[in-house]
């Protein structure tokens, strides 16, 4: 989904739905996958909460992005 709507307007403006797709889509899976890995493990792996961290950064950098 997130692709697709990259791939129509490459030099376009950003839409925030477009955004959230493109960031959302990512922190869902890491998101999954880090509370499969505690719920096997016992752990929280560091690399995920530092990809979800990432996420987040980058989700509030979206609104400069869509001007």
């Amino acid at each position: 989904m997130g692709d697709e709507l990259v791939l129509v307007h490459p030099m376009g403006q950003v839409e925030a739905s477009t955004g959230i797709a493109v960031i959302g889509a990512p922190a869902l899976y890491i998101t999954g996958n880090l509370l499969f890995k505690q719920a096997i493990t016992g752990r929280w792996p560091l690399s995920h909460l530092i990809g979800i961290a990432l996420l987040v950064l980058v989700a509030m950098l979206v609104p400069f992005a869509t001007r």
